[in-house]
């Protein structure tokens, strides 16, 4: 038997080793598991780590809505910026061209929140409105059309539990004047 011959079966042993051990590595105590056996220790450090089972999982979701304020004084009701987000699909896994939009969205609400968190109780929006995830928020609901009439728009975050039915307001900004875009601005 030559040596060329075992570089197959040697290729998807070593291969399966490492998704066995990469499996072990992301369970509850797996690491420290791994991290038992002296010679893994070093290899360690090739294992990837991913946060499925994460020591706080996430128990709520937050969810950026806004509405309008109108020109004779009325407000829109609240929308929802991405109201598809908790609408399962099995396609999801697989073709979810949003993901990287609704994952700046997520991280920037979670920014702005916890901005909000250190800044104390008696913080008002307008002290966190020159903040980096409240801008980005912001110019995330600027970007949804402008109805005739409208005057100003302002932003929430509201976080829920999908399986308690369960809402809290966590944030609400101020009111911000938005502009029609000029069709013929840029010709």
């Amino acid at each position: 038997m030559r040596a060329g011959d075992l570089a197959g079966p040697a290729a998807v042993a070593g291969v399966g080793a490492w998704i066995l051990l990469t499996v072990i590595a992301n369970l509850p105590h797996g690491e420290s598991l791994l991290l038992r056996v002296f010679v893994l220790r070093r290899l360690l450090a090739l294992i990837p780590r991913w946060s499925f089972f994460a020591p706080d999982p996430v128990h709520s979701d937050v969810s950026l809505l806004f509405r309008d304020r109108i020109g004779n004084g009325g407000l829109s009701v609240w929308r929802d910026t991405n109201p598809g987000s908790r609408r399962p699909s099995v396609l999801r896994p697989l073709f979810n061209p949003d993901a990287r939009s609704f994952k700046a969205v997520s991280d920037a609400s979670n920014g702005l929140i916890a901005a909000a968190r250190s800044a104390g109780p008696g913080t008002r929006p307008q002290d966190l409105s020159l903040n980096v995830p409240y801008l980005l928020l912001l110019n995330h609901v600027a970007g949804f059309g402008i109805g005739p009439g409208v005057e100003a728009r302002q932003f929430a975050l509201v976080r829920h539990n999908r399986h308690e039915q369960r809402m809290a307001v966590v944030f609400v900004s101020g009111f911000h004047v938005l502009e029609a875009e000029d069709s013929s601005a840029g010709r």
